[in-house]
C-alpha cells in the first residue's frame, strides 16, 4: 500500500525518503566541493553550475522536510 500524507504513519515514510534524498545531495555537493580543494571560488562554471543546482534541490528538500515535521508535531 502506497502511503498517504494523511495519515501519520505515511507522512513518517515520506519524511524518511525525504531525509534520505537530503543526506544524497548533500554528500553529493561534498564530493563537489572537495573536487574543487575545498572551496567553491576554485570551481569551474560547469561545477559551479552544478553546485548551486544542487543547493537549491538540497534546500528544497530541507524546506519539505520542515513542512512534514510541523504536520507530524501539530498531530
Amino acid at each position: 500500500m502506497t502511503p498517504t500524507p494523511d495519515d501519520t504513519q505515511g507522512r513518517i515514510e515520506i519524511y524518511r525518503d525525504i531525509v534520505q534524498a537530503y543526506e544524497t545531495v548533500d554528500k553529493q555537493i561534498d564530493a563537489l566541493i572537495m573536487r574543487n580543494g575545498g572551496a567553491s571560488r576554485n570551481m569551474s562554471a560547469s561545477d559551479r553550475k552544478e553546485y548551486k543546482h544542487l543547493a537549491r534541490k538540497r534546500s528544497e528538500l530541507h524546506n519539505e522536510m520542515r513542512i512534514l515535521e510541523q504536520a507530524l508535531f501539530d498531530d
